[in-house]
């Protein structure tokens, strides 16, 4: 048994919310209390770990991320740049030691912070026409790309836009090497991808940067390749965070006939729910809106019809399976939601439980669909750390209706359940980042709150990290809160992060991370493994 002493423990149990000390064994939390009773339960061998007044919390959890992306992403050119040419810049440098004919990746650029707007092709061309380049936008719903790499995937003038996608192009019809939403896959269709177990070894160390951030679970959105990598890190027991793994439509299609069952797997890989997308991104103005777009009259596009998404609901609720739509726009959650009230209406009459329905992101609503989040029982599965990287293009493409946007007090008052992460590695997954966008909602160019009575409180945000995810993942009676018979995950803090100004919020890191009663990151004494 190991038992961790002379801590401040905020446990996340409404019934018991502090401790001084716990006890630990085969991974599971056996006593929360004072540390008398603690150290007076009988064991054969008991390794005390005194923590010197340390703070203690659950494990936080990722609601959101592509934990896939965010592996192989570590390694990518970075062009998250405040100007175009610094962009370019970055990836001029890195094809200077690029292998011949390699691929040229990086992500993060946003068009919308550039004066210039776009790029195109010419101008990746004017670096080197000998790797194909691809570089998506921070968002993960747009590309730029040069001409060799159109040229392997087959894009030029007659090629049709696919379903769901756009080929931006010049006024010859000729591409100008900027793809949106689906047209992508033309062209990751043709990138090579690494092996399950080249994925498998990408993901082992982008588990340790993750445990850092005090995350010891998270919810993944990635395809079939992310979780190939993940069972072969189980199988070689060096999965050490918990990952709730949610399919993707073209993994959802062989589930029934193989009689998958809905949270298949353990505590440390599961099954989750069915993700689809109903629209777009704000910045490349894909997003469905009801009111067009400033100075457009584009209302971005729903890729489903309500009849359609029903359609998809329907397969899914009849499996068993609850369903997570990608939905930013207002237009597009209120499609979503007119879609969950019709299958709630479809589980009330054939007297089946209502299951757990997620809306990802949630970015812009009216105000009687927040009503409706609330009535219908729908997670609000939402990213704070988008909203100060969303102020700028919020208040430019949909001028007026920041107020709108991020709504997260509205939910929270009307029980909604608030389920936090990044959809890293469109955005960093550290969730003290998240932390301080709830609670402050600070835009970064005016260090001013954004729609400040939206702001929450940090237990209210907290319980997004904590509480709500574990509810998402059906797990909330072992996970998310440090109570007898619950999940030996925490982490170990220097301070209460409810007694820190929003500076130090900010810049909070943890000192030691368990899960399953292992110390997976530590800086303190006394916590190695046996």
């Amino acid at each position: 048994m190991q038992v961790l002493i002379n801590a401040r423990i905020l446990t996340q149990d409404a019934n018991h919310p502090r401790a001084d000390a716990l006890a630990i064994e085969n991974g599971q939390l056996v006593a929360v209390g004072n540390k008398d009773d603690i150290l007076s339960i009988p064991c054969k061998e008991k390794k005390i770990v005194d923590l010197h007044q340390s703070v203690v919390l659950p494990g936080l959890c990722d609601s959101h991320i592509h934990l896939g992306q965010y592996s192989q992403g570590l390694s990518k050119i970075d062009c998250a740049t405040p100007t175009r040419q610094a962009c370019l810049d970055r990836v001029a440098l890195a094809a200077q030691s690029a292998q011949p004919n390699s691929w040229l990746l990086g992500h993060g650029w946003d068009q919308n912070l550039w004066e210039e707007g776009f790029g195109d092709a010419a101008m990746l061309d004017q670096i080197t026409t000998q790797h194909p380049i691809y570089l998506t936008i921070k968002s993960l719903h747009a590309a730029w790309i040069n001409s060799r790499a159109l040229k392997l995937a087959g894009i030029h003038a007659q090629t049709p836009d696919p379903a769901g996608g756009t080929i931006l192009r010049h006024s010859d019809g000729s591409p100008t090497g900027i793809l949106l939403e689906s047209a992508v896959n033309l062209v990751e269709a043709v990138i090579p991808n690494p092996s399950p177990t080249e994925m498998a070894k990408l993901i082992f160390e982008a588990q340790s940067r993750l445990w850092r951030m005090g995350i010891t679970a998270v919810h993944d959105f990635d395809g079939a390749l992310t979780f190939q990598g993940l069972q072969l890190l189980k199988q070689e027991n060096a999965l050490k965070l918990r990952v709730v793994k949610n399919l993707r439509q073209e993994q959802f299609a062989g589930v029934p006939a193989l009689g998958i069952h809905p949270a298949f797997g353990d505590d440390m890989l599961r099954l989750g729910v069915l993700k689809c997308f109903m629209d777009g991104a704000i910045g490349p103005h894909t997003a469905s809106v009801l009111e067009p777009f400033t100075n457009s009259t584009s209302c971005g596009e729903l890729l489903y019809s309500e009849e359609e998404l029903y359609q998809v609901y329907l397969h899914a609720r009849e499996q068993g399976f609850a369903v997570a739509t990608h939905a930013i726009g207002d237009r597009a959650n209120q499609s979503v939601l007119n879609v969950i009230e019709k299958i709630r209406t479809y589980e009330t009459d054939h007297q089946l439980p209502w299951v757990r329905y997620r809306i990802e992101h949630a970015q812009i609503l009216q105000p009687e669909d927040v009503e409706r989040f609330a009535s219908l029982q729908v997670i609000a599965s939402m990213q704070p750390i988008h909203l100060p990287m969303d102020i700028h293009t919020t208040d430019t493409a949909l001028a007026g209706r920041g107020e709108q946007s991020f709504v997260f007090k509205s939910l929270d008052s009307r029980q909604v359940k608030l389920a936090f992460g990044s959809d890293a590695p469109v955005a960093d997954p550290n969730p003290f980042l998240g932390l301080h966008a709830a609670v402050t909602r600070m835009d970064p160019a005016t260090g001013k709150s954004w729609h400040a009575n939206q702001r929450l409180t940090l237990q209210q945000a907290l319980d997004g990290y904590t509480l709500h995810p574990a509810f998402a993942a059906g797990m909330e009676q072992i996970a998310g809160k440090l109570s007898p018979g619950y999940l030996a995950d925490l982490i170990v803090l220097e301070s209460d992060p409810t007694t820190l100004s929003f500076e130090e919020l900010q810049t909070c890191c943890p000192l030691a991370t368990m899960v399953a009663g292992d110390w997976v990151f530590s800086t303190l004494e006394g916590t190695e493994n046996d």
